[in-house]
C-alpha cells in the first residue's frame, strides 16, 4: 500500500490525523511534523511523541501546508528455548531428573499462548507456573521458567544416555507461529556386572563311580541388563549345564531379577580318586548393553578321603618236608585293598635258595595295581641237608609299592613249612669167621 497520503483543500479547522490500528508486526515508534508556522500541532498529549501515541492534533491556520512523518519500525518475532538436567548423570532406576525450562522472548515482539512440550514418555507434567505448560505473555526480552521431573528406568540405563527435546512455541501479533528447541543429554553410569557361585553336592568322594551334582548359581548385581548371558565349565566329562530347558543359555537377565539356578552332574574317576582332589572353574559370560564383555568364574575343590594301602599272603606247597631235595612252590597273592592306584608294586623274599619271585613275565614288579586288584605271584624253593638239619624253614615275603601322591605302602606276609624229620641212630655187628672149633681161634 502506499504509505503517502494528501489531505488537501482542506479549511482552517482542527484536525486529528492517526495511523489506527497500526499494523501488525509493526510498531510506531515516533511521529515528526514539519511546515507549522501559525498552526498548532499536538502530538499524543502533548508535544513529544510517547510510546502508545498513535496520533496527532493539528489546529490548521489558513494557507500553510504541513507534512507528518508517523515513523514505524518492523517487528521481528523469535523465541529460544534452554533444556538444562539436574543431576547431569544417573546410575540406578528410580533416579529423579529434574529439568529446567528456559523460555525467552529474544524478538521485538510481544508473544503470547507460549506453550513448552516435550515428548520424554513419563515425562512428569511441564509446570510454567499454577501447574499449566502455557506461558500466557512474554513482552520482548522477557523469560519465562518452567520444570519438570523424570524418573529414570531401565532402558535408559541400558541406553547408557538418555537424550530429548523440548519445544517452546508462541504467537506473535500476526497470529503466525514461533518456535524454538533445546536439547539435554543426561549420561547412564553403567555398572555391568555378573556373578557365579559353583556348589558340589559333597565335600568329598572316596571311590569311582560317585554321582556329584554341581550347582551353578548365576545372578546380575550391575545395573544394566546382559544378554547372551552363557554358563561353561571346562572339567572333563562333566555332563551337560542345564539352566533351564536343557541349555547352558540363560540369555537375558535383567539387574535385580531372581537368580538363575543351573546344574551339572559329574561322575568321579579313578583318576579323580589318584589325583586326590577334583578342582575345577565355571564362568558366566554375558554382553553389556554397550557390546563389552562381562564374566566371573566361581572354583568348587572336592577332596578325596581314599587311602593307599595293600596285603599279601604267603602260602607255601607242601607245608611240610622231611629231607633235603624237597621241592617248595609259594604263592604270594598281592592285593591293593585300598582306594588309589598303585604303582611299582615289588615282591621280594630274602629265603636263601628261594627263586626269583615271578608276578608275571618273569618278573617281581607289578607295574600297576588298581584299586581291589589282586596278583599271584610264586616262588620255589628246594629243600637242602641244612634246612633239614635246621628244622622249619620260617621266614617273610614283603609287597610294597608306590601311592598317587608319591608316599610308600607295604605289607608283610610270613610263613613256616614244617619239618617232620626227627634224629635217628642205627649199629651193625660181623664176626669172622663165623664159626671156630677150638679154644684159642681168632
Amino acid at each position: 500500500a502506499n504509505p503517502r497520503h494528501d489531505f488537501q483543500t482542506l479549511l482552517p479547522d482542527t484536525y486529528l490525523v492517526a495511523e489506527t490500528p497500526v499494523p501488525p508486526l509493526w510498531d510506531l515508534t515516533n511521529i515528526v511534523c514539519q511546515g507549522a508556522t501559525d498552526s498548532i500541532v499536538t502530538i499524543g498529549l502533548d508535544d513529544v511523541f510517547t510510546p502508545g501515541d498513535t496520533g496527532i492534533t493539528i489546529d490548521l491556520a489558513p494557507g500553510e501546508d504541513i507534512v507528518c512523518t508517523f515513523e514505524n519500525t518492523q517487528l521481528v518475532p523469535d523465541i529460544t528455548i534452554l533444556k538444562e538436567a539436574s543431576p547431569n548423570s544417573y546410575g540406578a532406576v528410580g533416579d529423579v531428573i529434574n529439568y529446567t525450562f528456559t523460555v525467552t522472548n529474544s524478538g521485538t515482539a510481544p508473544l503470547t499462548n507460549v506453550t513448552v512440550t516435550d515428548p520424554l514418555p513419563n515425562l512428569g507434567a511441564i509446570d510454567c507456573g499454577g501447574g499449566t505448560n502455557v506461558i500466557a505473555a512474554l513482552i520482548p526480552g522477557q523469560a519465562g521458567s518452567c520444570s519438570a521431573t523424570y524418573s529414570i528406568v531401565q532402558a535408559d540405563l541400558d541406553a547408557g544416555s538418555l537424550s530429548n527435546t523440548a519445544t517452546a512455541a508462541g504467537t506473535a501479533p500476526d497470529n503466525s507461529t514461533v518456535s524454538a528447541t533445546s536439547t539435554a543429554t543426561v549420561s547412564s553410569n553403567q555398572v555391568p556386572n555378573i556373578q557365579i557361585t559353583k556348589v558340589p553336592s559333597q565335600s568329598s568322594y572316596a571311590a569311582a563311580g560317585e554321582d556329584i551334582t554341581y550347582t551353578l548359581t548365576v545372578s546380575n548385581p550391575g545395573n544394566v541388563t546382559l544378554s547372551g548371558v552363557t554358563v561353561t565349565d571346562p572339567l572333563p566329562n562333566l555332563g551337560p549345564i542345564d539352566c533351564g530347558g536343557g541349555s547352558n543359555l540363560i540369555g537375558e537377565m535383567v539387574p535385580g531379577a531372581p537368580s538363575v539356578i543351573c546344574t551339572a552332574l559329574y561322575t568321579t574317576t579313578q583318576g579323580d580318586v589318584d589325583t586326590g582332589s577334583i578342582s575345577n572353574t565355571a564362568t558366566a559370560a554375558g554382553t553389556a548393553p554397550d557390546q563389552s564383555p562381562v564374566s566371573a568364574t566361581a572354583d568348587a575343590t572336592i577332596i578325596s578321603t581314599a587311602v593307599a594301602s595293600i596285603a599279601i599272603t604267603k602260602t607255601p606247597s607242601p607245608t611240610t618236608f622231611a629231607a633235603a631235595g624237597i621241592p617248595i612252590t609259594y604263592t604270594l597273592v598281592v592285593t591293593n585293598n585300598g582306594g588309589v592306584t598303585l604303582s611299582n608294586v615289588t615282591v621280594t623274599d630274602p629265603l636263601p635258595g628261594l627263586s626269583a619271585v615271578d608276578c608275571g613275565g618273569g618278573s617281581n614288579v607289578i607295574a600297576t595295581m588298581l584299586p581291589q586288584q589282586v596278583v599271584n605271584c610264586t616262588a620255589t624253593l628246594t629243600t637242602t641237608q641244612d634246612q633239614v638239619d635246621a628244622g622249619d624253614i620260617d621266614n617273610s615275603a614283603t609287597a610294597s609299592g608306590t601311592a598317587p601322591d608319591q608316599s610308600a605302602v607295604n605289607a608283610i606276609a610270613s610263613a613256616t613249612v614244617r619239618s617232620t624229620a626227627g634224629p635217628a641212630v642205627s649199629i651193625g655187628k660181623a664176626a669172622s669167621p663165623t664159626t671156630f672149633a677150638a679154644a684159642g681161634e681168632l
